[in-house]
C-alpha cells in the first residue's frame, strides 16, 4: 500500500498496522481538539465553579466529529467497528 495525497508512512516497529497515518498537521489538529474535550471535562473545573452544561458538551463533541471529519471525510478509511465511528454517527445510546 502506498500512502494517500494526505497521508505519511511510519513504520510500526511490532508490524500490527500498516504504517499509513495521516499527515502531522492533521494529527496535531486531532490532539489539540481531543485536549480541548478533555479539559471541560476535568475535576479541575468543579474545584473552581466553572459549570458544564449540555450545550458546552454538544459544542465539543460537535468539535470532535468535525476534526474526525477533516481527516477521515464521510467517515471514509475509520473501520464500521470504531467505536468513535458509532458515537459521531449516533449509532448507540450515547446521549447529552
Amino acid at each position: 500500500m502506498k500512502p494517500g495525497p494526505d497521508e505519511r508512512y511510519a513504520p510500526d516497529e511490532n508490524c500490527y498496522r500498516t504504517g499509513i497515518v495521516k499527515k502531522e498537521s492533521l494529527c496535531k489538529m486531532m490532539l489539540e481538539t481531543c485536549t480541548k474535550a478533555k479539559m471541560v471535562l476535568k475535576a479541575d473545573r468543579v474545584k473552581a465553579k466553572n459549570l458544564t452544561t449540555k450545550e458546552i458538551l454538544e459544542e465539543n463533541v460537535n468539535n470532535l466529529r468535525g476534526a474526525v471529519m477533516i481527516c477521515y471525510p464521510a467517515y471514509y478509511g475509520l473501520p464500521v467497528y470504531e467505536a468513535a465511528r458509532f458515537i459521531l454517527e449516533d449509532k448507540d445510546n450515547f446521549a447529552l
